[in-house]
């Protein structure tokens, strides 16, 4: 598997189109994927450590987890068919058992990011799909963007 980091939740410049922007560390491919608004602000708010004065809907299942004794153990970009990314989240109960539940990429990696656990892509959906970064998509500074959405 392709372990992966979030480097950016944003909006396409001139467009209202949301992207998820991960980054595997060993070999600097990106993996670029759509999503909704509203994940997408979930996603930012996750990775800002965002206090919000009642649970959000990604909070509130992980304070779920928590009181049933699981965990998030990690995220699989798994698949990807027609135009759509599929992944599974992996929750670990407290007798060690893992459970595998379908998700929405948005959705697992915004539950991720509020739980420390990790991302991780099927190679060969990366082999297919990743791509290389190019120089002029850099700022000035040779870093990438990573200003989350607001």
């Amino acid at each position: 598997m392709v372990r992966l980091e979030v480097v950016s939740v944003g909006i396409v410049q001139g467009s209202s189109d949301v992207v998820l922007v991960f980054r595997a560390p060993h070999t600097g491919q990106l993996l670029v994927m759509g999503i909704g608004p509203f994940e997408g602000r979930a996603i930012a708010m996750g990775i800002e450590r965002t206090e919000v004065p009642r649970p959000m809907t990604h909070d509130l299942l992980l304070k779920v987890l928590e009181a049933l004794d699981a965990r998030v153990q990690q995220v699989l970009i798994r698949d990807f068919q027609d135009g759509t990314f599929y992944a599974s989240l992996f929750l670990e109960q407290k007798d060690g058992t893992v459970v595998e539940v379908d998700s929405r990429p948005s959705d697992a990696v915004a539950l991720a990011v509020r739980a420390g656990a990790p991302v991780f892509c099927d190679p060969v959906v990366m082999a297919l799909h990743g791509v290389q970064p190019d120089a002029e998509e850099e700022d000035g500074d040779g870093e990438e963007d990573d200003s989350p959405i607001h």
